[in-house]
């Protein structure tokens, strides 16, 4: 994927807002769930520790923050900023949701 300045800044501002999300670590629960990989409503984040961690975390961030979006469109979004995060903000992203739950 080419990376382009517009989506540049989303990436930028959708890890600033994921940063600031992962400072409230009452949102996210971590439980078996039955068929799904993870949910978002208004207040829980939660997400089936038997699953791609990452890929989960960063879909239901989307759907915390873009509730309007369809799942199309949050599924496409998901897999683009998965193979434009770099190893450090990786590493970063799951340091920081590993010490809040």
């Amino acid at each position: 994927m080419k990376k382009t300045k517009k989506y540049s800044r989303f990436i930028s501002n959708y890890l600033s807002k994921l940063y600031k999300l992962l400072n409230e670590p009452y949102i996210f629960s971590i439980k078996k769930l039955n068929k799904l990989q993870g949910y978002c409503d208004s207040d829980e984040i939660c997400i089936d520790y038997r699953k791609d961690i990452l890929s989960t975390l960063i879909h239901e961030v989307l759907h915390y923050y873009y509730p309007n979006w369809s799942e199309t469109k949050v599924l496409n979004e998901e897999r683009k900023i998965i193979n434009y995060l770099t190893i450090k903000q990786v590493k970063n992203i799951l340091r920081r949701f590993t010490s809040i739950i």
